[in-house]
């Protein structure tokens, strides 16, 4: 059996709430707190907590990101109508890159 964790995707839905809170929050904050320091404290407050926990976010799914990243990189790298570019630019007589590495053919003169 294989003991390797199954690649998940990043879970952007909750990234995207913790922004909807803030604006929430921070809606709240300036509608019911009273004018001067303290509002101004609040809304400091929950901004940098709700950037922290971002950050954390962030630094939970890095490697998700990263693999949701490689594996869209690969999807380009396999599409055939790359490869038929790289086919057409080459030059006369010399031997077309892979599919593969398609993107990074290199036209000889």
């Amino acid at each position: 059996m294989d003991d390797r964790p199954i690649p998940k995707r990043p879970t952007w839905w909750l990234l995207y709430s913790l922004g909807v809170a803030l604006t929430i929050l921070v809606a709240v904050i300036e509608t019911s707190a009273a004018s001067g320091p303290a509002r101004l404290f609040l809304e400091l407050a929950s901004a940098i907590t709700v950037s922290l926990l971002m950050l954390v976010w962030l630094r939970a799914n890095r490697i998700r990101i990263v693999l949701a990243e490689m594996s869209a990189t690969r999807a380009l790298e396999l599409r055939p109508d790359v490869a038929v570019d790289a086919v057409a630019d080459a030059a006369p007589g010399t031997r077309p890159a892979e599919p593969q590495v398609a993107r990074r053919a290199v036209r000889v003169a």
